[in-house]
């Protein structure tokens, strides 16, 4: 038995592949001095892809040091990443390759991007005094977001602030009356744009934030650090008193759709019995 993959080099040794792909494969007896050889048969053999997990994005809030900074990937053999290092303030994108081998695990391809933003500062103030007891973390997903947040409103981006409790002196505070206020600035995002607002999401409730610019550093004030703050696009309309949900909005348009539909139904019908009278009187 000899084996070929074009049909006209041909070996004794069975054809193996590694590369992703779709493949032809030729056998054919060879006779000897006593029997011809056989007819060629051909028999198609596809490799698949392999399927590799979409890598995690990167949740670490990036502050320039002057040292180099790394968006963290979970490696693979499968797939390289670039741009993953700066130590440059400002926006950088992470771009993730597949090898030609693998695709992703919902069969995808494409090439990702991750936004990997560098902050050249992020100064946090409780009363007038810069704090280091506040940690903004990023929190890339809108999805804990509360249902004030409409489906159509488009969220840019989405901080959480937390209080390590260790460094936190409010609880050994003997003036009640007082109320903290935290002043943040920290870098515009080159991906905001020049038109979007802030709201802090604390305690199940929303609450618009205003905030002033100088260059690319935004400042604004917000009541407390132990909630989280949505950047989304300016002019988007949050009902902060019973929110519309997604499903909600679908109710109401099917209810509409079946209102729209009774009248119409009716209409023809009263157009069909005036006709029918119109016939009997005209007989």
């Amino acid at each position: 038995m000899q084996y070929s993959l074009d049909n006209a080099t041909w070996s004794t040794t069975i054809p193996q592949g590694k590369n992703a792909g779709t493949y032809t494969v030729y056998a054919k007896i060879v006779g000897d001095a006593s029997h011809s050889d056989s007819d060629v048969k051909q028999i198609t053999v596809t490799i698949a892809k392999i399927k590799v997990a979409i890598p995690a994005r990167d949740d670490t809030v990036f502050v320039a040091t002057g040292e180099d900074l790394t968006y963290d990937v979970t490696a693979s053999e499968y797939y390289t990443v670039t741009g993953a290092t700066s130590a440059t303030a400002g926006h950088h994108d992470v771009t993730i390759t597949l090898n030609p081998n693998a695709c992703w695990t919902d069969n995808t391809t494409q090439v990702l991007k991750y936004s990997f933003d560098i902050f050249s500062k992020f100064e946090i103030k409780k009363n007038g005094t810069i704090t280091t007891d506040i940690t903004p973390t990023y929190d890339y997903s809108a999805t804990a977001l509360p249902n004030q947040f409409a489906a159509d409103n488009e969220v840019l981006d989405v901080f959480k602030f937390e209080v390590n409790a260790a460094d936190d002196d409010d609880s050994s505070a003997t003036d009640t009356t007082t109320t903290d206020t935290y002043t943040i600035t920290m870098t515009k995002k080159e991906s905001w744009g020049n038109n979007f607002a802030l709201k802090y999401i604390v305690n199940g409730k929303t609450e618009n934030v205003g905030y002033t610019t100088n260059g690319n550093q935004i400042t604004f004030n917000l009541s407390s650090t132990e909630g989280k703050l949505a950047v989304v696009k300016a002019g988007q309309v949050i009902d902060e008193g019973q929110p519309v949900t997604k499903e909600e909005k679908q109710v109401h348009i099917w209810i509409w759709i079946v209102c729209f539909s009774v009248i119409a139904v009716g209409m023809l019908l009263a157009v069909f019995l005036y006709r029918r009278n119109q016939d009997k009187l005209n007989k």
